[in-house]
């Protein structure tokens, strides 16, 4: 990553642009979306959720987790005042921890490489390789998420 590239060319980009090109391009029944701003929308039924890598969530008493509910509340207000209309479900990943808080509107990934050095010196956790799976139902949104481990 050079500086001077756009703000959407992070980790999450590279990763998964290059997973698109060179292992899914010709899978049928696979769609991966990799947005080149720094969140994603998209909608599952009528269920809308937005994407963001968390990165700009405060911890608080060195925890992360005690901003998430204020951030999804704040760029739900954010969305709205932009046109993009309201999301029910927040994904993100940043916090190397896979976790489902507030009412399962907020989905956490967890680590593609599990041992990851600001995990282990800022949170004093470790996590196996691991993203999350939801399965989303028409009427009732997500209900039932897992974590699938690498």
């Amino acid at each position: 990553m050079d500086k001077g590239q756009p703000e959407y060319v992070n980790w999450e980009y590279i990763l998964w642009s290059t997973v698109m090109r060179v292992k899914l391009e010709n899978v049928p029944n696979v769609h991966l979306n990799v947005p080149s701003t720094p969140f994603g929308f998209f909608s599952i039924y009528d269920k809308k959720f937005c994407m963001i890598h968390g990165g700009g969530i405060k911890m608080t008493y060195r925890t992360p987790y005690y901003g998430l509910e204020s951030a999804h509340k704040e760029y739900n207000d954010i969305f709205s005042d932009l046109d993009q209309g309201r999301f029910d479900y927040l994904l993100l990943g940043h916090f190397h921890q896979p976790a489902s808080l507030n009412d399962n509107k907020i989905k956490i990934c967890g680590s593609t490489v599990g041992y990851h050095p600001w995990s282990m010196s800022a949170l004093r956790k470790y996590c196996r390789p691991s993203q999350k799976m939801c399965l989303v139902h028409k009427e009732h949104g997500i209900v039932e998420d897992r974590d699938i481990y690498l």
